[in-house]
């Protein structure tokens, strides 16, 4: 049960930092028809064990790989033994992490070096609420 929602989790975490990269890409709509496309994609079409019994040797670079194959090595065996794609998973998970902490980083440092009169922001800066 624990290594069901170990992968479930790292699954979820994986592909929600991969939104967070993805959504500045294609704007709110499409980045929500992204988010839902990709994981569908990868999980439901590349790492599937019903529709083949092993993945494609291209699904082996996707995101979902490694925690696929530890979410199925929990539900079908007493034991764990996929160690080396816990690894990827946690690889997918720390670089996406990673990718968008920087992203994200610096998309506030844009906000915060942008022009009072801006208008894309659309609201107010501080320098202008303190101003008035």
């Amino acid at each position: 049960m624990g290594g069901y929602i170990a992968a479930s989790v790292i699954l979820a975490l994986t592909y929600a930092m991969i939104g967070v990269i993805l959504a500045p890409l294609f704007g709110r709509v499409a980045g929500v028809l992204i988010a839902f496309l990709v994981p569908f994609l990868d999980l439901g079409i590349a790492q599937d064990p019903m529709l083949r019994p092993a993945p494609p040797a291209w699904a082996h670079f996707l995101p979902g790989y490694g925690g696929f194959r530890v979410l199925t090595n929990a539900v079908l065996t007493p034991s764990f033994s996929q160690t080396g794609p816990l690894l990827i998973a946690l690889a997918w998970l720390t670089g996406a992490t990673a990718a968008a902490a920087l992203l994200f980083r610096h998309n506030m440092q844009t906000t915060r070096n942008a022009s009072p009169h801006d208008s894309r922001r659309g609201v107010a800066t501080l320098r202008e609420r303190k101003a008035t």
